[in-house]
């Protein structure tokens, strides 16, 4: 299963640093509850919103300094988040750098998201207007050393 995980700073040094990182980690799964929620088709379609999703439990959560960053991650084995599982929610066991397909960088923070559930800060217009505004940026996994040292 497709995951996509959005890691803090102190996770972004550890795999920077080609060091593992423990679990669990919560995640957002591009599966057929969240194609469902969004009202998309599984695959590729849900592979995009399963990347905002992500991006939405960065800013409620993960990004402490406004750095964005998701790291996809392939077939990894998941557990539902009981509390947003209609939103793709799993936790996985760990992250490595080996097990990154490829991974997704931005700026920009919305900080009244902190604390709130996916559902709450993806309603808030300042996410809204992020996502709209600061799309996420593409890296292949071969930059993944290079690019998160520079972050």
């Amino acid at each position: 299963m497709l995951v996509m995980v959005p890691l803090d700073d102190q996770q972004r040094r550890l795999i920077a640093d080609a060091q593992p990182i423990p679990g669990p980690l919560f995640a957002i799964a591009a599966d057929d509850a969240l194609a469902e929620t969004f009202g998309v088709e599984p695959g590729e379609e849900a592979e995009a919103a399963a990347l905002q999703m992500a991006d939405v439990a960065g800013l409620a959560g993960a990004y402490g300094a406004g750095d964005r960053l998701v790291i996809v991650v392939a077939e990894a084995t998941a557990t539902a988040a009981p509390d947003e599982a209609d939103n793709g929610g799993v936790y996985i066991d760990g992250l490595t750098a080996a097990d990154v397909a490829a991974f997704f960088t931005g700026q920009g923070a919305v900080p009244e998201a902190r604390g709130l559930s996916l559902d709450a800060a993806w309603d808030l217009p300042g996410v809204q207007e992020l996502l709209g505004s600061q799309p996420l940026s593409w890296h292949d996994r071969t930059e993944l050393l290079t690019e998160l040292v520079q972050l």
